[in-house]
Formats: C-alpha cells, sequence, structure tokens
C-alpha cells in the first residue's frame, strides 16, 4: 500500500512532467508556463520545437479582468495524526484514497509519528500551534487532551443532522466523550477475554473455561494444566502465560476483586490502591508467579505479555489478552483456539481498551476535518475496517459473523460488564498511578519474599505524593 502523503505524491508527479518537458525541448531559461502536458515538442522527427525557431511569435494574450476575478476552490489539506505505522496503515491510506475521489477539493496527508513519545509529541506540536487538523488517541488520553484544550468538540465541527450515534454499537461511542460532549469518535476497541487452547485441556482431561469461572477455579485448571515431566522443576508446560509488569491489565483484577484503585472524584490513592481488595488482587495476581508457579517467569517485564510465548508455542494453556492477539493465535498450528470470559472473583467485571480520531483545536479546516472523520469511522469505510479490527457500526456487528462466531462475539458481550478504569476519574494517571504500579508488579512477579500488602501500600503513598504535588 502506498505510504507517505498525497501532496508530495501530486507535486512529484508535477515536477516530473516538467522536467521531461524542458528536456526535450530545451527551452529558454525564462520563467516557464505551465505546461500543456498533451502537446509534444516533436524532436525525435527533427521538426524544429516551435519554442525555439527565430519566427516571433505573438505574445500570449493576457487573462481579462473577468477571468483574474474567477473564484477558483481552493485544495485543503487535511493533516492526520496517528502512533501507527508500517501495515497498521494500509486501511487509512484505502480509506482515504476512497474519499478523495468523492471530494475532490481536499487531501488528506497521513503523518505518522512512530515512538513511545507521540502522545507528547502531540502534546509540542500544540504549544507550537501545529497539531495535526485529526489525531488518534487511546481513550486514557482524552482528559488530558481535552483539560489542555487540543482537542476540540466534535459536534462542533459538523451538521448535527449528519451526525446519527445509532450507528454505533451500543457502549462504543461514550468512552470518546468527556462532560457529555463527543470529541472522538471510535476506530478500534477491545474488551479483555480469556484465550486458552483446547488441545492442552483435552490432553489433560480438564474441562474448558466457562464464562462463570472463578479466580479459583482459574488456578485449580491451571495447576493440572502445568507439567514438570521430567521433575527438573521447570515445566515444559504451563497453566496461564501472565502478563507481567502491565499495569492496565492488572487494574481488571483489582475492579474483580471489587475495589478501585482511585477515588471517584479521582483525588485519592490512599484507601483505595492500598485496599484489602486491591490487595488480594496483588497476591493473587503474584502468587501465580512465585508461590503457585503455574506461570512461567517473564523474559522481559517491559514487554507485552512479559516477553513470553509459551502460549504462542502451544506449550501455556491460558493467557489472557485482547482481539490484537486473536488473528495471530487463530492461524498459529501449536494452538486450537478457545475464548471464554476472564475468570471473576466478586464481582463480574471487564475493562475497555478503545481508541477513536479528533479534531484539534489548530484545526486550519475543522469543517472539512469533521466530514472526513465521519466518513472515516461510519459506513462509507465499514468495509475496510472489519478487515483490520473488531467493527464498531451496529449494522455490521449484527449482520454478520460478529454476532455468531463465538471468537468474535464474546468481545461484544463482555461490553456488558465493563467497569471504569482509573484513568478515567484523572488527567493525571500517566504521571502517578501508571509509573507506580508498573514499579510494584516488578516487585510483586519477581520478589517470592514480596509482602503485597505492603508493596501496595507503599505503592498508594507514593502515587499519593505524586498526586498532591500536581494538584497542589
Amino acid at each position: 500500500m502506498v505510504s507517505g502523503n498525497h501532496v508530495s505524491r501530486f507535486r512529484l508527479i508535477i515536477l516530473i512532467v516538467s522536467i521531461s518537458f524542458f528536456t526535450a525541448c530545451t527551452c529558454p531559461s525564462t520563467p516557464p508556463q505551465e505546461p500543456d502536458v498533451t502537446q509534444k515538442c516533436p524532436t525525435s522527427t527533427g521538426t524544429p520545437c516551435p519554442l525555439l525557431t527565430a519566427t516571433p511569435q505573438p505574445s500570449p494574450t493576457p487573462p481579462s479582468a473577468t477571468e483574474m476575478a474567477a473564484p477558483v476552490d481552493p485544495i485543503h489539506v487535511i493533516r492526520l495524526g496517528t502512533g501507527l505505522t508500517g501495515t497498521d496503515l494500509f486501511p487509512y491510506h484505502q480509506i482515504i484514497d476512497e474519499y478523495e475521489k468523492e471530494h475532490r477539493e481536499t487531501l488528506v496527508q497521513v503523518e505518522p509519528m512512530a515512538g513511545t513519545d507521540y502522545y507528547s509529541r502531540l502534546t509540542r506540536l500544540h504549544m507550537a500551534g501545529s497539531a495535526p487538523d485529526i489525531i488518534y488517541l487511546s481513550d486514557d488520553k482524552l482528559r488530558y487532551f481535552v483539560q489542555e484544550e487540543i482537542l476540540a468538540p466534535f459536534t462542533d465541527a459538523i451538521d448535527p443532522a449528519d451526525f446519527d450515534p445509532s450507528l454505533y454499537y451500543p457502549g462504543l461511542l461514550e468512552p470518546g466523550q468527556a462532560g457529555g460532549i463527543q470529541y472522538l469518535l471510535p476506530e478500534d476497541f477491545s474488551t479483555l477475554v480469556l484465550f486458552y487452547n483446547k488441545k492442552l485441556f483435552q490432553n489433560a482431561g480438564v474441562g474448558f473455561p466457562m464464562d462463570n469461572w472463578t479466580w479459583d477455579d482459574l488456578l485449580s485448571a491451571a495447576r493440572r494444566l502445568t507439567k514438570d515431566r521430567n521433575k527438573d522443576g521447570i515445566p515444559e508446560q504451563w497453566g496461564i502465560q501472565m502478563n507481567a509488569a502491565w499495569e492496565k491489565g492488572f487494574e481488571y483484577w483489582v475492579l474483580s476483586a471489587g475495589g478501585s484503585l482511585i477515588s471517584e472524584d479521582g483525588r485519592q490513592f490512599i484507601g483505595y490502591m492500598d485496599a484489602p481488595e486491591a490487595i488480594r488482587a496483588a497476591e493473587f495476581y503474584a502468587g501465580l508467579y512465585t508461590i503457585e508457579k503455574v506461570a512461567p517467569p517473564p523474559v522481559d517485564l517491559y514487554a507485552w505479555t512479559g516477553g513470553n510465548t509459551e502460549f504462542l508455542d502451544g506449550k501455556a494453556a491460558m493467557v489472557i489478552g485482547g482481539y490484537w492477539s486473536e488473528a495471530e493465535y487463530r492461524i498459529n498450528p501449536n494452538i486450537d483456539l478457545g475464548v471464554a470470559a476472564p475468570p471473576h472473583d466478586a464481582l463480574r467485571v471487564n475493562i475497555l481498551f478503545w481508541s477513536g480520531s479528533g479534531i484539534t483545536t489548530n484545526s486550519r479546516y475543522p469543517l472539512d476535518a469533521g466530514r472526513f472523520l465521519l466518513y472515516e469511522n461510519g459506513p462509507a469505510s465499514a468495509s475496510i475496517w472489519k478487515e483490520w479490527h473488531l467493527p464498531v457500526l451496529a449494522s455490521v456487528v449484527n449482520d454478520e459473523s460478529y454476532s455468531k462466531d463465538p471468537l468474535y462475539k464474546i468481545f461484544y458481550q463482555e461490553l456488558n460488564f465493563i467497569k471504569p478504569r482509573g484513568y478515567s476519574r484523572t488527567p493525571y494517571w500517566d504521571q502517578t498511578a501508571h509509573p507506580v504500579l508498573v514499579e510494584a508488579l516488578e516487585t510483586l512477579v519477581t520478589n517470592p519474599s514480596a509482602d503485597p500488602a505492603r508493596v501496595m501500600h507503599a505503592a498508594a503513598e507514593k502515587a499519593q505524593t505524586l498526586l498532591n504535588e500536581i494538584l497542589r
């Protein structure tokens, strides 16, 4: 698929044509008129190029005042900023190509910004007054970008009659809202599921996971599925592959225990991050590594799934993750894939991973940006998006296999159990809770002697100190 931006491509074509023409004609060094590419100088026949003959040529007739005053429709260049790269950009280019065929007055320029500093770069571009017209965000960044006035209300850039909220699957518009105002339109989402390898369950004579499984059911199955056949203390097969220091995934365990990592008003970590429910979640999570030893030790604490590949290799029976992994699992010959709801403790809950696009307050052409977003995230582009991620339009979900295939429908069913994550209560999550929880999880999953209660108490105090410094 073509990468880069359409403006550059257009200019390159004009440049190549211009060079070809003037090379053939060896025209004078006076400033050239726009070349007429339909008229070729017949130099190959030996006929002199008319531009080089000594016969005086009539001067071109200057344009009349009426012609000079005639309006020219400008081309508006819409800049789309994203942290995605590589093949993840393919659907954007497909959609843009189709959009530009129908809207000749608009060019949409994709600006990939790879790297972990994507959001800070967007912030700096905004401060410089040069942020893209459209930006792609995950919902955990929404509150900060609204507070910093980087995002403009989406509904300000469109005719309300053009926006039909009922097009979207229930529960997928709200994550793009702040204070009841729609800032982002949904592009991508996932809930958490329990992936499992049917082969390993069948070989061990263990029943497949059920949607009503508890943590105790998970642990019981993981014990039976962990196999140290040569008795050397290192299992050849593991019950479950865990997610190491992934704090976003850890929050699910806290919510399922009936707790919360932060107060509803977003001002208190003490009494929440170190509450009995959070400590129970930490104890169970870490214990799968250090006490029960049913999960392989992490290879890289900072990598997704701890850098482990046991599930992919057919050497771990279960893993908790999102839709982003399913395609790889489906085609893996080591895996006979099954899915179920994540196991629950006090509450059956789930958490949402959601991304969307919105319009910046720096946008030069907010109305054009609004029209493009309605196209990009509406019915016109649904056939392209469904090849890349879970559809967000209700009509697509209800009319196709997504509502029937068990490997798809579980992600939509779990939307009924979503609980708000901590970042939705404070715009300062990344500066406070995130680094503190990562540090706590590093300690818990690698140090068998670590006391979960003490670790979580220390984490709550540290996060509170960081938050107080910001709020004062």
